[in-house]
């Protein structure tokens, strides 16, 4: 008798089970994370690697072209940018000669240890002229952090040159 009760029991407990199983969402996939991207060392390489295979050594497709050619055509997210000016004692005579998209915010950018030797940047050199006045409103209203505003502004500008600044120090 006590046998047919332990029987009966687990039949119960079975078939609760599959019904719970049956009934229940089905559960996603575990994510698997590849250590390797984890290694800071290789993310700089792998990004490296990329701006120098994908960008630079095709960058006759971008000159004489707009900078959103460019931009539509880059994997990493720019998130902060710096302009290059030609030294004047005048700012008013200042001229944008290019920009440099970062691919960090501005606080990781300026935590680098090595961040003028760092090539996750990249430098487009601009055919078009811009005066310094003329880039300064959106430099001030987002403090150098990327935008749409500034995405739309740069992206209509021609492209004359892009490098990796670090790869040119190496």
């Amino acid at each position: 008798m006590k046998a047919v009760q332990i029987l009966y029991i687990i039949l119960i407990v079975l078939t609760s089970c599959t019904t719970i199983l049956k009934t229940s969402p089905t559960v996603s996939k575990p994510i698997i994370v590849n250590v390797d991207t984890l290694n800071p060392e290789k993310m700089r390489n792998d990004t490296i690697r990329y701006l120098q295979t994908e960008v630079v050594n095709k960058k006759q497709k971008y000159i004489g072209q707009p900078v959103e050619l460019l931009l539509k055509d880059l994997k990493y997210e720019v998130k902060y940018y710096i302009v290059s000016t030609t030294m004047n004692v005048d700012p008013k005579k200042e001229i944008v000669r290019g920009l440099t998209v970062i691919f960090h915010s501005q606080k990781e950018y300026y935590q680098l240890e090595d961040r003028y030797d760092d090539a996750r940047v990249l430098t487009i050199s601009l055919k078009t002229t811009i005066t310094y006045d003329e880039v300064m409103p959106l430099l001030n209203k987002y403090n150098g952090n990327w935008s749409q505003e500034i995405r739309e502004y740069y992206g209509k500008q021609i492209v004359s040159d892009v490098v990796v600044p670090g790869l040119l120090l190496k």
